[in-house]
C-alpha cells in the first residue's frame, strides 16, 4: 500500500491470477479485504472496484501457457480495458 501512497495512480491493475484472491482458506481474500466485486463471467479479469478512489482490476496472468497466443494477449487487454471502463466513480456506494 505504501507504493499507492507514494504514486497516488488513478487506476491499479493486479496481476495476480485467482490463487491470490484467496490464498487461504480461513482468511479474507485478497478481493475481500479491498472490496472488490468477483466478475465470474469473464475470460480474464477476475476482479474489479473501486477502493480509496482508484478504479482497481484483478485478472489473470497473461503467461499461462493456454493464454500465450497473440491473438489471447490482445483479447486479454482489450477486457481489462473494458473493466476499467466499466467502473463508475461512485462503485463503492453500490
Amino acid at each position: 500500500m505504501e507504493e499507492i501512497e507514494i504514486n497516488q495512480p488513478d487506476k491499479i491493475l493486479f496481476i495476480t491470477d485467482w490463487n491470490c484472491m484467496n490464498p487461504f482458506e480461513d482468511a479474507p481474500s485478497f478481493s475481500e479485504k479491498l472490496g472488490l466485486q468477483n466478475c465470474n463471467n469473464n475470460q480474464f479479469v477476475v476482479s474489479t472496484g473501486y477502493f480509496d478512489n482508484r478504479k482497481i482490476v484483478v485478472c489473470k496472468r497473461p503467461d499461462s501457457k493456454f493464454r500465450n497466443t497473440n491473438t489471447m494477449i490482445k483479447e486479454w487487454a482489450v477486457e481489462i480495458k473494458q473493466a476499467f471502463d466499466s467502473i463508475r466513480s461512485d462503485y463503492s456506494e453500490q
